[in-house]
């Protein structure tokens, strides 16, 4: 599986509807976690973790902001 921005890697965690665990070749991994948030909200959590200075804090905001970008439109 490959990733735009991040890479080729593999799913290590899925589990429907909660968890997406990505292990990136080269070492790192993502790990997406979701739970619900009251009656209409989810909240996500990411987990990131790579050696080196490959990825930062404001590319994944950056990502974050475009997903929202992304669903707020109708």
């Amino acid at each position: 599986m490959t990733l735009r921005g991040l890479g080729s890697g593999r799913i290590t965690a899925w589990d429907v509807d909660r968890v997406a665990e990505y292990t990136v070749e080269g070492g790192g991994r993502i790990r997406f976690h979701l739970e619900r948030h009251g009656e209409d909200g989810t909240t996500l959590r990411l987990t990131h973790e790579f050696q080196g200075e490959r990825e930062t804090e404001q590319r994944w905001r950056s990502r974050f902001e475009r997903l929202l970008e992304l669903t707020a439109r109708p």
